[in-house]
């Protein structure tokens, strides 16, 4: 994916969590939302890498940004793309993507690529050069969590 050789913070985020809440928290007087809500998504990973205890300590902020297509908003993964986010887009379920598992694709690929890069890490003895923030809304990935914990450990 990508040479392991700097002090990197990598920051995995399913868009539809991202999307749906914080078009929610942007609607007023308990409306269904604000379809106006944009994301900054390059004041969102400085953010990330700010609120986290070892400031500055990160050579490289790398974000990988997993969705569905087609998007409702075509903008947001070209304005993603150019404030350095990794896309990853597959193909939007018929189904209510409220359910849970509809975007089965989006958890998948966010739980391979994870414990992929923590692999490959770990056996080139680098694990310590890399942290990782998850955000997803998804309880399926509570797993990922648990193993990737023990290969960046």
């Amino acid at each position: 994916m990508f040479s392991l050789q700097k002090n990197r913070l990598l920051v995995f985020l399913d868009d539809s969590n991202l999307w749906i809440e914080g078009k929610r928290l942007a609607g007023i007087d308990g409306s269904e939302g604000d379809s106006r809500y944009r994301v900054g998504f390059k004041k969102l990973l400085k953010t990330i890498n700010n609120d986290r205890s070892n400031k500055g300590a990160h050579d490289e902020v790398v974000g990988f940004l997993y969705g569905s297509w087609p998007p409702e908003n075509d903008g947001m993964w070209k304005a993603a793309k150019k404030s350095g986010w990794k896309i990853f887009l597959f193909k939007k379920q018929p189904s209510d993507t409220r359910k849970l598992g509809t975007e089965k694709e989006v958890d998948d690929a966010i739980t391979t690529d994870l414990i992929s890069i923590g692999a490959s890490a770990r056996a080139s003895r680098q694990q310590s050069l890399f942290k990782f923030t998850l955000i997803t809304g998804t309880v399926t990935v509570y797993s990922l969590l648990l193993i990737t914990q023990t290969l960046f450990l």
